[in-house]
């Protein structure tokens, strides 16, 4: 699987990015990949109520927007021991054109 992390894509347009990537599964690019009907979906599963909301209001990709969160304690401990790992795996990230 190819990941492509949404801050090499700010700003960009996503389509040179995500038409290559989504070939190489053996799934052919579409246009409707890049937008979608607003509401849930039969293949949502049963997590989206509670995960979904801003997917079910949105009709295609858009930039995210930075929050300034502060972590103490156990979280904080948590996800300090954790970002090393995140680092590998945006290490590994596919970074498609410029």
């Amino acid at each position: 699987m190819e990941v492509i992390g949404i801050d090499d894509c700010q700003g960009r347009n996503l389509l040179p990015r995500i038409q290559p990537v989504s070939c190489w599964p053996g799934i052919a690019f579409s246009d409707r990949m890049l937008h979608w009907p607003k509401g849930p979906r039969d293949s949502d599963g049963i997590w989206a109520p509670h995960w979904y909301a801003h997917v079910w209001e949105s009709t295609g990709f858009e930039l995210p927007v930075a929050h300034d969160v502060a972590l103490s304690g156990e979280a904080a401990a948590v996800a300090e021991a954790r970002w090393p790992h995140y680092e590998q795996l945006r290490a590994l990230r596919v970074i498609v054109g410029n």
